[in-house]
């Protein structure tokens, strides 16, 4: 499919490389867009995105801490907490400096929680499974929705983390 055909969706750039293309495929798809659009969060997010799917993870993080330096928008925050670090301390750090005013914002905690779960901050996912279940059942809010699936997919990855795994393997089916 030619980019042109999906600019104005912007989120489906990623989707025009879905059996997995090179970093360098992708830079030559994203350089066929005017500079305008180059710019554009859901054009960056799905660039983003494509790279990781391919395996080009240092330079999907790259592109996403270019980005939510412009603009901390919640499809680059959401990117970056599925990010394959190399230094995964370093991607903790970043994302935890989102937490400042917006302890109450699922975007974030579930991804400060991915973040730290990799990053081996067993204490720190707690903390955010915690304030993400606590944020869900009093439903602050109806446009920051929590993303229930992402959710128990994190508390299942730190169950499994700290050795629970009869408590992940009920929690992924439904029973926990």
């Amino acid at each position: 499919a030619d980019l042109g055909d999906v600019i104005e969706g912007g989120d489906e750039l990623g989707e025009v490389f879905v059996g997995g293309a090179s970093e360098a495929e992708l830079a030559e798809a994203l350089g066929t867009l005017p500079k305008a659009l180059k710019r554009r969060v859901s054009i960056q997010a799905a660039y983003a995105k494509a790279l990781q799917r391919g395996g080009a993870h240092a330079a999907a993080e790259s592109v996403l801490r270019g980005a939510l330096k412009q603009t901390p928008d919640h499809r680059l925050q959401a990117a970056f907490g599925q990010l394959r670090s190399a230094d995964p301390a370093s991607a903790l750090k970043v994302a935890q400096g989102w937490l400042q005013g917006r302890r109450d914002d699922p975007v974030v905690l579930l991804a400060v929680g991915r973040l730290a779960l990799v990053a081996g901050a067993l204490e720190v996912t707690a903390q955010m499974l915690e304030a993400s279940e606590a944020l869900d059942a009093e439903e602050r809010s109806r446009d920051a929705q929590v993303d229930r699936g992402a959710l128990r997919m994190l508390k299942a990855d730190w169950l499994a983390a700290k050795g629970e795994h009869a408590a992940a393997f009920t929690l992924l089916r439904g029973e926990g």
